[in-house]
């Protein structure tokens, strides 16, 4: 799971490590425009938390960095996949909690 700009990429099936293009799944989704993650219990994260600072009080400002975790975002996948590798600055599913069995699309290019 990676980010370009706002856009998260997410990398699916077996994985491998490229040098500059960072981990390169068999499947892959880039997803540029609102998303949400949700559980049972409600919203985990999404597009929206980029932009929120992780820790409660803190601002965003100019020392702020996605790759570092900052973001509400970042810090929630993290915590949930508990996975990151610091070559390819990328988080990493290293749970079974998260596993794609289906995708199923809407008309208007919705999935769940």
């Amino acid at each position: 799971m990676a980010l370009a700009a706002d856009m998260r990429t997410l990398q699916f099936g077996n994985t491998e490590a490229r040098m500059r293009r960072g981990v390169v799944g068999q499947f892959a989704l880039h997803v540029q425009c609102p998303w949400r993650l949700e559980s049972d219990t409600g919203v985990i994260t999404g597009s929206s938390d980029l932009y929120e600072p992780y820790e409660k009080g803190e601002r965003l400002d100019e020392s702020f960095d996605w790759e570092k975790g900052d973001s509400l975002q970042e810090g929630v996948l993290r915590q949930l996949l508990k996975g990151y590798d610091e070559n390819t600055k990328q988080i990493v599913n290293t749970t079974n909690l998260l596993i794609v069995e289906a995708a199923p699309a809407d008309s208007g290019g919705g999935f769940c």
